[in-house]
């Protein structure tokens, strides 16, 4: 896994009472399951758009900076988008120590979309002992540290995922339901999507 949360967001990307508006549920006995819905619907989503809904921190590994998998045009490429920062990029020098790499030596363009990290003017990516994972960058990314900051498209794309979860608490065959909710999140996270060079 090159690319995995270190750090995972102190909220959630729908608030538990939002979720339970969309569902007209007022009682509590649920409150645990619909979190969790929340929570599976939110991975669901993030994984299928390569995006954060609500701020994370994260760490990509790499072989080298040269790594085909995460390099385009001498850029290294973050996995996850909206990216707020780099925090540190790490890497095992050839005699074996490791290394941070000054924020001097990179410039990281975060409002490109995906994100991603080159070379200063005038510096050069340093060479890194062939071993797996000898290239570590830690960023953030996500929309939001809170519910309101997520986009209302993702919300509502969250709210029908777990609208048919729960109203559907095992697996249904494909038919014109399931099709129209798929159809429907689809077209709400158009806008979303990024794509991924890895």
């Amino acid at each position: 896994m090159p690319d995995y949360q270190t750090t995972a967001p102190t909220t959630l990307a729908l608030t538990l009472a939002d979720a339970k508006l969309q569902l007209n549920v007022s009682s509590t006995i649920d409150d645990s399951l619909i979190t969790s819905h929340i929570k599976a619907a939110t991975l669901m989503l993030e994984n299928r758009t390569n995006r954060c809904f609500v701020t994370q921190t994260r760490k990509l590994l790499m072989q080298s900076f040269y790594d085909e998998q995460h390099m385009r045009d001498r850029y290294v490429v973050l996995p996850r988008s909206p990216v707020k920062s780099v925090s540190s990029i790490t890497y095992v020098a050839s005699e074996g120590t490791t290394t941070t790499l000054p924020s001097s030596d990179y410039t990281a363009s975060i409002y490109d979309q995906p994100s991603k990290i080159g070379e200063a003017y005038n510096a050069v990516w340093p060479d890194v002992r062939h071993q797996p994972n000898a290239v570590v960058v830690t960023y953030v990314a996500g929309h939001s540290t809170v519910s309101a900051g997520v986009p209302e498209n993702v919300k509502h794309a969250i709210r029908m995922v777990v609208g048919h979860w729960y109203r559907n608490r095992e697996a249904v065959l494909t038919g014109s339901i399931s099709k129209e909710i798929e159809m429907g999140v689809d077209a709400l996270l158009e806008s979303e999507h990024v794509e991924r060079y890895a």
